[in-house]
């Protein structure tokens, strides 16, 4: 088993001090979250620069992304809401 931790546990300003501040602590996995880039947890798109800047951070640090958090109210009452939350799940996925 290998321990992981939420990215987003280490508030730091750019996503290479967040890897950073996970390898100090001897952890290998995260489940990663865009909120960790500046942006929402659920953004409108993803730069393709931006996706590899993650990637290469992670892979620099021996790092691995086990996950991307991709959470919203699946069942929110507001059809509007509902369909924007699933579009953007398809921008993360898009992006991994």
């Amino acid at each position: 088993m290998t321990l992981g931790i939420f990215a987003k546990t280490f508030a730091r300003p750019t996503v290479e001090d967040v890897f950073d501040a996970v390898a100090k602590h001897r952890l290998h996995q995260v489940q990663f979250n865009f909120a960790c880039v500046g942006l929402p947890s659920l953004p409108d798109q993803i730069d393709l620069e931006l996706a590899d800047r993650i990637c290469d951070a992670a892979s620099q640090r021996r790092i691995a992304i086990a996950a991307v958090s991709g959470t919203f109210n699946m069942i929110h009452p507001d059809l509007a809401q509902r369909r924007d939350g699933l579009r953007k799940l398809g921008v993360i996925a898009g992006a991994c």
